[in-house]
């Protein structure tokens, strides 16, 4: 006999497949599509005939996505509108689409995307262990960045999220702390980083697409091995932008061969373990990576010489404005030192003389 939990679960998996079929019948209404040879299920997807390395298994129309733009389009504009600045916080704008999503699921365009995704339940990030499971990651960058994660959503939803719910009941009404953590979550283990060509103009953006955040990863579907050296900078990429004749759309590309049954899986990005734990909740047993380091120096102190004058020099540089802790190294082993650290330093050492 089935405990009450199985019943439970059975009834979420039937609830999730059934919102995978709407969601993929209005992908495919907008101009999208899923493989003939492919099909999603079981949290992820799987081949239903040879596929073949470049095989395009989804395609989903950039206007079906969660993104900066589609918050502007939408009722959330009346936010915007108050508090314009929000515009320049990306992850806060999509955060705010999935709450919409949730709290509001007849009316929000935004709901039938945020049907499929994972509950906070079902998360295993190191943001919802218990204390005294995290103690056991003490001595590690996850340790020190899983307490960041934690302080910085307390402080967002105090000063932001939650201010903003009670003056906008009809938008993000009923939002709470732990709704608002795991709508984070979601963009942090989901997002897609990409660039957007339009109209000869490029845009960095972050953005979360349907239906393609559903493949796992797998190490070989970077096409070589983590362990190597030119891992970083060699490993093939799954997804891909485009924007042509057809129309502006991401696509999810298979780059191994697979057979009737096999799952298809996606290549998240040549990171090491500490960031699948970070942000995606899992590790690969025996995975070797490049030794890394990620160093960030700053000025810090107003009042050191050239201090204006560096700073503006930093955050207009290509090499320089943008420093994220991405778990790549911007010390690599064996001895590489990245681009964008050189440069930084060069002008943080530059002498009265240089900056003149």
């Amino acid at each position: 006999m089935a405990t009450a939990d199985e019943h439970e679960r059975t009834s979420s998996d039937e609830c999730r497949e059934h919102a995978i079929e709407v969601l993929l019948q209005s992908i495919v209404e907008a101009g999208g599509s899923l493989s003939d040879n492919c099909e999603i299920r079981n949290g992820g997807i799987f081949a239903k005939d040879e596929i073949d390395d470049g095989h395009v298994i989804l395609k989903v129309p950039f206007s079906q996505c969660i993104s900066k733009e589609s918050v502007q389009n939408s009722s959330l504009s009346r936010i915007l509108e108050e508090y314009p600045a929000l515009l320049d916080f990306e992850d806060e704008l999509l955060a705010m689409a999935l709450l919409h999503g949730k709290l509001f699921p007849s009316t929000s365009p935004w709901a039938k995307s945020v049907a499929v995704l994972p509950s906070q339940h079902e998360l295993d990030l190191p943001i919802y262990w218990s204390p005294e499971q995290v103690e056991y990651l003490k001595g590690t960058t996850v340790y020190h960045l899983t307490h960041q994660m934690k302080r910085q959503i307390q402080s967002d939803w105090t000063s932001l999220i939650e201010p903003l719910a009670t003056e906008f009941p009809t938008l993000l009404g009923g939002a709470t702390h732990d709704l608002y953590k795991w709508a984070l979550s979601m963009i942090y283990s989901r997002a897609v980083g990409f660039t957007r060509k339009q109209h000869e103009k490029e845009e960095k953006m972050h953005i979360l697409f349907p239906l393609i955040d559903m493949a796992n990863h797998a190490p070989a579907a970077a096409g070589i091995l983590p362990e190597d050296d030119r891992f970083f900078e060699e490993a093939r990429e799954t997804f891909s932008y485009r924007n042509g004749d057809e129309g502006e759309y991401m696509t999810l590309t298979s780059t191994l061969n697979r057979t009737a049954g096999q799952e298809v899986y996606s290549n998240y990005g040549t990171y090491s373990n500490s960031k699948f734990l970070f942000s995606y909740g899992f590790v690969i047993p025996g995975q070797q990576t490049p030794r890394t380091l990620d160093v960030w120096p700053s000025l810090g102190v107003q009042t050191i010489s050239g201090y204006e004058t560096k700073i503006g020099l930093i955050q207009s540089h290509v090499l320089t404005r943008e420093q994220t802790y991405d778990f790549k190294g911007s010390l690599r082993s064996p001895n590489f030192i990245s681009p964008s650290l050189l440069a930084q330093v060069r002008v943080l050492q530059a002498t009265p003389e240089e900056l003149r």
